[in-house]
């Protein structure tokens, strides 16, 4: 069964048990559960693995017949019920706690500009450099 079979009204009205959730716009790198409690865990898994299986096979390189074992071990450890359930809650999605992120969390950012000069060894000597403007987001 896919969603996309799904009539849309089975989804909310609870034959289904799946709740639809938005997000409200530019909040998501807080409130992706996926993001926040599982990908991180994943990825310090895998690079566990592969640190092990490097120390315990020195000289030789780690390649794509290897991945699907570093995969399938770090998903399995990331992967649980309790993974799942953290994700959430650290997100305050649930259980619903609506006072996990403070004002200052999502408050505006300010903008700072730096004027850099632009390495560039294919121009010629005698050419004045270009500046370069990088912008740098601060949040507080």
């Amino acid at each position: 069964m896919s969603l996309q079979s799904l009539p849309v009204s089975s989804l909310w009205n609870g034959t289904h048990r799946i709740i639809m959730l938005a997000l409200p716009p530019h909040t998501t790198h807080r409130l992706q559960p996926l993001d926040v409690g599982f990908f991180k865990p994943l990825q310090t898994y895998y690079d566990r693995f592969i640190d092990r299986w490097l120390r315990q096979h020195p000289g030789r390189t780690f390649t794509e017949y290897q991945f699907a074992e570093a995969f399938h071990k770090a998903f399995r450890k990331a992967g649980t019920v309790a993974t799942a359930q953290h994700a959430f809650a650290v997100c305050g999605i649930w259980p619903l706690n609506p006072d996990i992120f403070s004002d200052a969390d999502y408050a505006a950012s300010t903008m700072t500009d730096q004027s850099i000069l632009l390495e560039n060894s294919r121009r010629s000597a005698g050419r004045p450099k270009p500046k370069l403007t990088i912008l740098y987001l601060t949040f507080f």
